[in-house]
């Protein structure tokens, strides 16, 4: 309505439409960077206290293990579950789900929005959902199992590394520096050659998220020019269209890194429910009855 009161009303009444809407969207940006305030905090504790559950869980099953998983797992493994598996949750859990959400309210509400404006051009737009939707699980399906290879890896190179500085002097009686350094070395280069195919994964995904958006709004420029040029639409319709389009490939945008991120958590925690579901060979407390002296 703003542009619209532009082109065709009166410089009074634009300037009376512009004072409106500008304390309008100054009204609408205080209240939402209170409520940001609000859910980053709130989601961020709450992530914290969800890790340091989880961490201080997975240690209680992992110390309550029987000796013989400890002679199957080397130590450098067991701790790398802790640190890096459970840093990555951290991640996904924290900062990771409050932005989706954020990102989520803000794409329904602005389909909501162009619905309202014109449910055809909003058609035109949503055609290439499909096609992301059929790139989005094929590239989750990818990235979680190759994230898996790359945490176990890099527990690996770990395990390595604690094993040689535990016992150091071992090392040093027997002149194997130059051993460990290269069984070390070894390690990080798997973790990284996976780690770059997941990364290329990575960029044909955002590619193609990139062009589909784009693709998208050329579509909507090109039909909702016809729309106006046959007088079913006005300017001011199709900009505030356009922008509202270019907010929902921003949020798709933001989604295609949200959803990496989620699918290496999703890879990282496979290997954290396997050791927390566990169940000792051993049990450390017998189910006997106990009989008073």
């Amino acid at each position: 309505s703003m542009v619209d009161s532009f082109t065709l009303g009166s410089p009074e009444e634009g300037i009376r439409v512009l004072q409106q809407t500008v304390l309008a969207l100054f009204g609408v940006f205080v209240v939402g960077s209170i409520f940001t305030v609000i859910r980053a905090s709130l989601f961020t504790i709450a992530g914290e206290r969800v890790v340091k559950r989880l961490r201080g869980e997975l240690f209680a099953s992992l110390v309550e293990q029987e000796i013989g998983f400890f002679d199957e797992h080397r130590t450098g493994e067991i701790v790398s579950r802790l640190a890096d598996d459970c840093g990555v949750l951290q991640n996904t859990v924290t900062t990771n789900i409050s932005m989706a959400l954020r990102q989520l309210v803000q794409l329904f509400g602005s389909i909501c929005v162009i619905l309202v404006l014109s449910w055809r051009l909003t058609l035109v737009m949503l055609a290439v959902v499909p096609l992301l939707v059929v790139g989005a699980v094929t590239y989750g399906k990818f990235v979680k199992g190759i994230s898996k290879k790359v945490q176990d890896a890099v527990a690996e190179a770990n395990s390595t590394a604690e094993e040689a500085l535990s016992n150091i002097r071992t090392v040093r009686s027997f002149c194997g520096e130059e051993r460990e350094k290269a069984a070390y070395v070894g390690g990080l280069e798997k973790g990284y050659q996976l780690a770059k195919k997941r990364g290329v994964a990575y960029g044909a995904f955002s590619g193609g998220m990139f062009f589909a958006g784009n693709l998208a709004l050329i579509a909507v420029l090109y039909y909702g020019g016809m729309l106006v040029l046959s007088g079913e639409m006005t300017v001011g319709e199709l900009m505030s269209f356009v922008l509202y389009t270019v907010w929902i490939a921003a949020c798709l945008g933001i989604f295609t890194s949200l959803y990496n991120d989620f699918m290496k958590g999703i890879g990282a925690s496979q290997r954290v429910f396997e050791l927390l579901d566990r169940t000792p060979a051993i049990r450390l407390v017998g189910e006997g009855t106990y009989v008073d002296k």
